[in-house]
């Protein structure tokens, strides 16, 4: 089974293709060769080496990759492979290991400033991943802004440990590794209650009561877009389409379509028009309902996207590996900026039973089992900005997106 990448840089090597897309295709596969598209873009062609894999569920997610869409690379299944080219192309390049080590290749992330707002990002989201229901709660405390003041309070401790600690800050796994050494994980709850009475005895209010178990929810629901299941998205696009079709068809049955010896060439050629959309009737609410379903309606990803946390640290890899195998896990990747995090894509088939596993211990480490698709809290501009600002970094408009250019997919 073969695949083609169009678009390819002339200057990249197979080794480099290789690198690129090892990361979107679930199985042992071969570079094999390149066609010339022209002096500045070429085709490669690659050998799957196993058919467990569907082939155009493996197009669709090089195509999906951001890197892919940046270099305008496509993924097409070709119509006809050179044999000739194939078996000269044969041990060039050797097969990607699967289960081997995955890097996806990221934006350096350098600067002290740089380091502190991404390892604030990425701490922020694990205390949202774990307290499930502290997105929507925030919205409901005073003036919204219970997650304000917890992205502060993380801000003050991460400041802190840079100020008197700086080989713990030369890089993000560094420094998130040892802020949970001074905050160990069984103390954000203490830190979300305390931020949440301080607020309320501010605007003079009644404390709330709650327990840790009242923000942690975890759904055996596979979800699709911010806590929305598939099966809700495709019943509301079918109840619109039904609603749709009826307007249009009662639309076009409305339309005047008798033609006058006083019409003008365009009314006539109006009424025409119209008269063939009455004469399409019985077929519109089909070609409506394709066309909703084809625009509106969101593809099933063949894979979910997951994250695993470990507390009070992950456990390794060889004692992970099992536990990863069972559930068929894929584009396993550790994080390079969060000490304790690994992301992998999983079947959704599985997802239910994964998600079970929650709160599971290995190797002295509990692990927490999140989707990677949830409703996150956006760090203000301005807490940015005092970020950058004390190190004397001003606003630069090359650097407004490099944490989403470095973001680990």
């Amino acid at each position: 089974m073969n695949i083609a990448i169009q678009g390819i840089p002339r200057k990249w090597s197979l080794k480099q293709v290789r690198d690129h897309v090892m990361h979107d295709i679930p199985c042992q596969f071969k570079t094999l060769f390149f066609n010339f598209e022209n002096k500045f873009k070429k085709t490669v062609f690659i050998e799957l080496l196993s058919a467990q894999y569907d082939r155009m569920q493996i197009v669709r997610m090089i195509n999906s990759n951001p890197d892919s869409k940046q270099f305008h690379l496509k993924a097409i299944i070709p119509k006809y492979v050179s044999q000739a080219h194939v078996q000269a192309a044969n041990g060039k390049i050797k097969a990607n290991k699967k289960g081997a080590p995955k890097k996806r290749p990221q934006t350096a992330v350098t600067g002290a400033e740089q380091i502190l707002i991404t390892t604030h990002k990425e701490i922020m989201t694990e205390l949202q991943s774990k307290y499930t229901r502290l997105y929507n709660f925030s919205r409901k405390s005073p003036d919204n802004k219970l997650l304000e003041n917890i992205a502060r309070t993380i801000f003050e401790r991460l400041k802190s440990i840079m100020e008197t600690n700086p080989e713990a800050s030369s890089t993000c796994f560094k420094l998130s590794g040892y802020y949970r050494k001074l905050h160990p994980h069984f103390g954000d709850f203490q830190m979300i209650l305390s931020t949440l009475h301080k607020l309320q005895d501010e605007h003079g209010l009644p404390r709330t009561h709650i327990v840790e178990n009242d923000l942690i929810v975890v759904s055996s629901q596979l979800n699709l877009i911010e806590n929305i299941p598939y099966d809700k998205i495709r019943s509301v696009t079918e109840k619109y389409s039904n609603k749709i079709t009826k307007k249009i068809l009662e639309h076009v049955r409305n339309l005047a379509t008798k033609s006058l010896q006083i019409n003008s060439p365009e009314d006539a050629a109006r009424k025409k028009v119209r008269l063939e959309l009455k004469n399409m009737t019985l077929h519109l609410p089909s070609i409506i309902k394709q066309c909703i379903q084809r625009r509106l309606t969101p593809e099933k990803a063949p894979f979910h996207r997951v994250r695993i946390y470990g507390e009070p640290f992950l456990p390794s890899k060889d004692m992970m590996m099992p536990f990863t195998r069972r559930y068929k896990a894929v584009h396993i990747q550790r994080s390079d900026r969060m000490y304790n995090l690994i992301k992998m894509n999983i079947p959704p088939f599985v997802y239910t039973n994964l998600m079970a596993m929650d709160g599971k211990n290995i190797g002295n480490a509990k692990l927490m089992i999140r989707s990677s698709e949830i409703p996150l809290y956006k760090i203000p501009d301005t807490l940015i900005a005092e970020m950058k600002a004390y190190f004397g970094v001003g606003d630069d408009p090359g650097q407004d997106n490099f944490e989403e250019q470095g973001e680990e997919a």
